[in-house]
């Protein structure tokens, strides 16, 4: 694989302010609401960019109402990133 790469991007590990606004940014591009707890609470949590949007994803498939509790993603999170 390495003779196939032309350019390694490494990336920092984001903060939990950096986590907090790709979380509120993810859940307004999918027109998603939390309804309980914040998005500095989520951004507690060790996720990278690409695995919040694709929680996003996913919580919006769980939940077509479009309106997830802070308990939701948590759970979610339990089952899909660790």
């Amino acid at each position: 694989i390495r003779s196939r790469v032309m350019l390694r991007l490494d990336y920092p590990n984001l903060d939990a302010t950096s986590r907090a606004i790709i979380w509120r940014s993810m859940f307004e591009a999918a027109e998603m609401s939390l309804v309980s707890g914040s998005f500095d609470d989520l951004g507690q949590h060790e996720v990278n960019g690409r695995q919040i949007r694709n929680l996003v994803r996913l919580l919006r498939i769980l939940h077509p109402d479009r309106t997830v509790s802070l308990d939701s993603v948590t759970d979610v999170l339990a089952y899909s990133c660790r």
